[in-house]
This record gives C-alpha cells, structure tokens and sequence, in this order.
C-alpha cells in the first residue's frame, strides 16, 4: 500500500472542504474534525456519504448521517472507505 492511499472528500458547508488523505482507515466523525467547524445553517442532522458500489456495478450507495445523534451517543460513527465523498448540506 502507497502511504496516504486511503482518500475521502468532503463538500459543502464546511470551514475546510476538499480532500483528506491517511494511511489508514478513518471514520466520519474524525474527517469532520479535520475539515470543520461547520459553517453557519448547515444542516448537520442531514449529512450524506455516497459510497460508489465497485463490486455491483451500480451508483451510489447513500448512507446518512446525523452529527447530532452521533456526538451525543445516539447513534454510532461510521467507517469510510477510500473514495467516499461527504456532503455538508
């Protein structure tokens, strides 16, 4: 494996979109940190991941997350994959 190989992407309303690289694995709530804070009315109950299915041949797999169920143990984080792409609406 190359280092930094692993990549994701983050758009939308966020002090610092764009893309993040690591060595390893990373799950949302970490990339959020790298890339916040939040921008003023972003719905942060709404974010979205869009997965692509490689092995299926499809789209996008769309996975929903809400950053305020997640930080107060509602829910839990979720693991990306390299190639995710995170939208702040």
């Amino acid at each position: 494996k190359e280092i930094n190989s692993f990549k994701v992407y983050v758009l939308g309303r966020i002090q610092k979109p764009g893309e993040y690289k690591s060595s390893s694995g990373l799950t949302i709530l970490q990339v959020l940190a790298l890339a916040g804070p939040f921008l003023p009315y972003a719905n942060i109950k709404e974010i979205k991941i869009f997965r692509n299915i490689r092995n299926k041949g499809a789209g996008d797999e769309i996975l929903r997350f809400n950053y305020k169920e997640v930080v107060r143990g509602l829910a839990q984080d979720i693991k990306l994959c390299s190639g995710d792409r995170i939208v702040v609406p």
